[in-house]
């Protein structure tokens, strides 16, 4: 159970700057807070055109987290954070019409800096938390969002909330193309309070993946198999089965440390027989999936007409290598996309896609990533990182990455709390020590 510290005059000081690891319902609160403001992705709006603040809930937070972990927070792990924006505005100087777009990069500038440090603090914060705490809190969230998934689909007074509440919050990005989800997927997708489907599918498998990797339940395959599904028949998104590569990358490097030979020999349905039901279940699943829900899915993407798969895969990296081949040393530039609006342009025309923006390339974050730094502002800036992830000790460096990689291909804009955000939980699960002794302990209760 979670306890408050009396809450008072005298005590404010002990709550902002307690510096003891256990969490408390003030440190609670905020993280739920922050985990709805990640998962809504709500702006605020100023009246004045073009003024607003990106997820304003999250930024909320963020100071809350760096006054009550100050005394966490190590100098020497921030530097290669510093590093990354020096780097950023170097690139800034030398890229294409440097002076004409300048305003609008230091925007960008601006906006990596205000999302890398609230993840930054935000990943401080969830280590006040333990791996139980944390698989309760993420265990919650996936069954709050299959439980919101199903009054949506069919609770019609809950549906006309969320879209009233889509209405008001979100000017851009708002989703409403309701025959293209008759035709593709034989029903509308769930939007549950968020600005598109997409949204919902992503922070599911987010809770889903964070759950899967803390938790010590035995039958957590059985339950992971069943989330799944669930939340296949209910989301309706093709983001679900990436669920399968990610516990993947779980069982081979997070626990790769394991005697697995001493640990079949313990309990045998703890590890093999669990993975090998957990792979021909799913892959039966997903074949299902893909036959029904999926198949007129797959045969726009098979004729090459399914534009929202151009945009976000097969266009993004053709936009990233054609910006590379012109601009190799410090790419366009971040939020350089009107300098590259001639290759946007001749990408999508050559695919045969007509609803796009200068946007398009942004939904994929690594593909912006190339694109915003090229090859040597981008390899300072991996660099850089490199030493940010061994300051903080992350051992799991491959699992990351590959996890970070699987994470980039279903979302955008890297300068956004939503993907800095995910990338402190990863960062999170990345940091903890999977030792065997531990995980035998924990099942056998």
């Amino acid at each position: 159970m979670y306890k408050l510290n009396s809450f008072s005059i005298k005590r404010t000081n002990y709550i902002f700057f307690n510096s003891e690891n256990n969490a408390k319902l003030f440190d609670l609160i905020f993280l739920y807070i922050f985990l709805i403001g990640l998962y809504t992705g709500i702006f605020y709006y100023f009246k004045e055109e073009g003024k607003f603040i990106p997820f304003v809930i999250c930024g909320f937070c963020a100071p809350v987290f760096f006054l009550r972990n100050i005394r966490k927070i190590n100098i020497h792990e921030m530097v290669p954070l510093w590093l990354i924006y020096v780097i950023t505005f170097i690139g800034m100087l030398f890229s294409p019409d440097s002076s004409i777009y300048f305003t609008e990069r230091t925007k960008g500038l601006i906006q990596l800096i205000y999302a890398s440090l609230s993840g930054f603090f935000f990943y401080i914060h969830l280590l006040r938390f333990s791996k139980q705490q944390l698989e309760k809190i993420f265990l919650y969230c996936l069954l709050l969002i299959l439980s919101g998934a199903f009054l949506e689909r069919h609770v019609l007074p809950f549906k006309n909330m969320s879209d009233e509440f889509r209405i008001f919050f979100f000017r851009v990005g708002f989703y409403d193309n309701n025959l293209r989800d008759l035709f593709l997927y034989g029903g509308e997708r769930v939007k549950l309070f968020t600005s598109e489907p997409s949204h919902v599918a992503k922070f599911f498998i987010l809770s889903l993946f964070t759950w899967f990797t803390l938790t010590y339940n035995k039958n957590k395959f059985f339950l992971l198999f069943l989330f799944t599904t669930i939340g296949i028949f209910l989301i309706r998104s093709p983001i679900i089965i990436l669920i399968c590569p990610l516990v993947l990358l779980t069982e081979i490097f997070l626990y790769k440390k394991i005697d697995i030979n001493a640990l079949i020999k313990q309990n045998k349905s703890l590890l093999s027989t669990s993975l090998i039901f957990f792979i021909v279940i799913s892959g039966i699943v997903v074949v299902v999936f893909l036959l029904t829900f999926l198949a007129a899915r797959l045969e726009t993407i098979s004729q090459g007409v399914d534009e929202s798969f151009i945009i976000r895969i097969t266009g993004a990296w053709q936009n990233a290598f054609a910006t590379i081949r012109e601009y190799p040393y410090f790419g366009a530039g971040i939020s350089g996309k009107e300098a590259i609006e001639d290759i946007i342009r001749n990408t999508f025309f050559d695919m045969n896609v007509q609803n796009y923006t200068l946007y398009a390339f942004s939904t994929n974050f690594i593909c912006e990533f190339i694109i915003y730094y090229g090859i040597v502002g981008g390899g300072l800036f991996i660099l850089s990182f490199y030493h940010f992830l061994n300051r903080l000790k992350i051992s799991n460096k491959i699992f990351f990455v590959l996890t970070l990689f699987i994470f980039s291909q279903t979302m955008g804009a890297m300068m956004s709390i939503r993907v800095w955000g995910y990338l402190a939980i990863i960062l999170y699960i990345s940091s903890l020590n999977y030792s065997s002794l531990e995980r035998l302990k924990q099942a056998k209760r």
